[in-house]
């Protein structure tokens, strides 16, 4: 299946060589940077030549432009469906602007281990989801949730922050600051499967603290209009407040409608 791994970002051109563009460009997959018109010469001119120090090259031209500004991530990957489909991609990763590394538990391994283990994770992924129509997506954990370190852990676990899916079942564009939850919710109500990967975790900077993306928004009015949506998709669904977050805000995920299993 044809994969595009892409990065909508916002605000982080001299940051994004520092994390996710460090590694990710040398995994040997299709990656695509999504960036709004007011950024686009600026993320161009970092990623061209802002990464020396690291054996990447990225080619400026897959730095895409999505045509508004402060549209929001939910227009983004509004743009990148239509990018994946228009390119023939039935595969995206979403990737997050923000990722130092994919890793197993213990020590950081050198960047040259760590991108061959993420493609193998990738590879493994892929070939699941050509064997299996029914998984729409693939979720994994932050590093510090490998708890118990196997291929799979779970089951219509939500996504969070980078996932693999098929551009298919992608949104629509209606959601901005709960994007990554609300994209699972449409995937249970099209009674589609997650999966967990539980071999790699994802390590990024501080979420809601890092400057850029969401945070160039008010991150409390976007969580409570996404909500406001949720529950029109699906009344059940509760939400309970969270404190020291930027968001206010968390999903319940009990109930048969995510149907939540350990593996």
């Amino acid at each position: 299946m044809k994969l595009l791994i892409a990065v909508p970002s916002k605000g982080r051109a001299d940051k994004i060589i520092k994390h996710t563009m460090r590694w990710l460009p040398r995994t040997g997959f299709e990656v695509r940077v999504f960036v709004e018109p007011q950024e686009i010469e600026k993320y161009k001119e970092r990623l061209e030549h802002g990464n020396y120090d690291n054996r990447v090259h990225f080619p400026i031209e897959n730095v895409i432009d999505i045509g508004e500004n402060d549209k929001g991530l939910g227009f983004a990957m509004k743009f990148i469906k239509q990018y994946a489909i228009d390119n023939g991609f039935e595969l995206v990763f979403k990737m997050d602007d923000d990722v130092l590394r994919f890793n197993s538990r213990g020590k950081n391994k050198v960047d040259d281990e760590m991108v061959m283990d993420f493609a193998g994770m990738v590879g493994q992924c892929r070939k699941t989801m050509s064997e299996y129509p029914d998984v729409g997506a693939i979720s994994y954990p932050y590093r510090n949730e490998l708890f118990e370190p196997k291929k799979w852990v779970s089951m219509n676990t939500r996504l969070q922050t980078c996932y693999l899916i098929r551009t298919s079942l992608m949104q629509d564009g209606e959601f901005d600051a709960m994007e990554d939850f609300a994209q699972y919710v449409l995937l249970r109500k099209a009674n589609k499967v997650t999966l967990r990967y539980g071999l790699l975790g994802i390590d990024c900077a501080d979420v809601g603290k890092n400057k850029g993306g969401h945070q160039m928004f008010n991150r409390g009015e976007k969580v409570e209009a996404d909500i406001a949506k949720l529950r029109a998709i699906h009344p059940a669904i509760q939400f309970k407040k969270v404190e020291g977050k930027s968001w206010a805000y968390e999903p319940v995920l009990t109930g048969d409608f995510f149907g939540v299993k350990k593996l």
